[in-house]
């Protein structure tokens, strides 16, 4: 669930520039109105991730090493699916529908590869995504990908961490750290 309310985030940009797209309420109610709804719940999923990111009560300490960061991924994410979507054009009921159809599939193919690090929103408010190892005891999960909620806790070596995914991992900072 967490995963689909990161896919859902990552696209306020795009749900902005809808918005934009068709402020003119006048002429085009219907998708005036979809673009409102999807801010809202843009704006509600990006709450929702802040609030995450702050609970005490879920993740554990993990050593990390190997830790860099993941550069350019925020503006191919850009490029390649936000900007695409705000060409559709919200007239007809089909553009719709093949609107919401391609917003399906991509969100079901982000989730299931793991892709929703890709995330401009949270980049914008200072997480950073990176690759490292996790080790845990006498094992080493290599390659995982880290969302981290301050550029700071890149030179930790102990991090509190909730997997959200296969090697996809988000860092947990209560209020006190």
């Amino acid at each position: 669930m967490f995963k689909i309310i990161m896919f859902i985030s990552s696209l306020l940009p795009m749900y902005i520039c809808l918005l934009i797209k068709y402020s003119n309420y006048d002429k085009m109610p219907t998708s005036f109105l979809l673009s409102c709804i999807l801010i809202t719940i843009g704006i509600i999923c990006t709450i929702y991730i802040f609030i995450y990111s702050k609970n005490k009560d879920i993740g554990r300490y993990c050593t990390v090493i190997n830790l860099q960061p993941v550069r350019q991924l925020s503006v191919n994410y850009l490029m390649a699916y936000v900007l695409p979507f705000v060409v559709f054009d919200f007239d007809k009921i089909s553009d719709i529908f093949i609107f919401f159809i391609i917003y399906a599939l991509l969100m079901l193919l982000y989730v299931k590869y793991n892709l929703v690090y890709f995330n401009l929103v949270l980049e914008i408010f200072g997480y950073i995504v990176c690759r490292g190892d996790i080790v845990r005891g006498e094992n080493i999960e290599k390659d995982s990908i880290i969302i981290l909620r301050k550029v700071k806790h890149i030179t930790k070596k102990s991090l509190k961490l909730d997997n959200i995914g296969n090697g996809l991992y988000f860092n947990i900072t209560p209020k006190n750290e």
